[in-house]
């Protein structure tokens, strides 16, 4: 299964979603990319983040700015999608749509 890369460009199809009114790849849209161009975006802007546990419980922290060789830094994406217009990502789900990488170009 191709899961790396993009064999259509963004105005060569339709996405199925968009005719359909729902996702017809359901779970599979978490094996690609999660905001491709906004991870790009953070890491060449520098913007990163790692997660800040300070009772020792999973779900009681937040996510703090640091420095990219910081231990558990990740790129900020939540500030750079809001930066970025995603060409292929999905906007329900935030992964490249699998119809880019999978897609038949065939039409009803």
């Amino acid at each position: 299964m191709n899961t790396e890369r993009i064999i259509w460009k963004n105005n060569e199809i339709e996405r199925p979603c968009h005719k359909c009114g729902f996702c017809p790849y359901g779970q599979l849209v978490e094996e690609y990319p999660l905001h491709e161009e906004a991870t790009k975006y953070a890491i060449k802007h520098d913007m990163w983040v790692k997660w800040s546990n300070t009772k020792g419980w999973p779900n009681d922290g937040t996510w703090i700015k640091c420095k990219k060789d910081d231990n558990g830094a990740e790129p900020d994406i939540n500030s750079a999608v809001s930066k970025v217009k995603e060409k292929f990502s999905c906007d329900v789900f935030g992964h490249n749509c699998p119809a880019y990488y999978l897609s038949e170009n065939v039409k009803e």
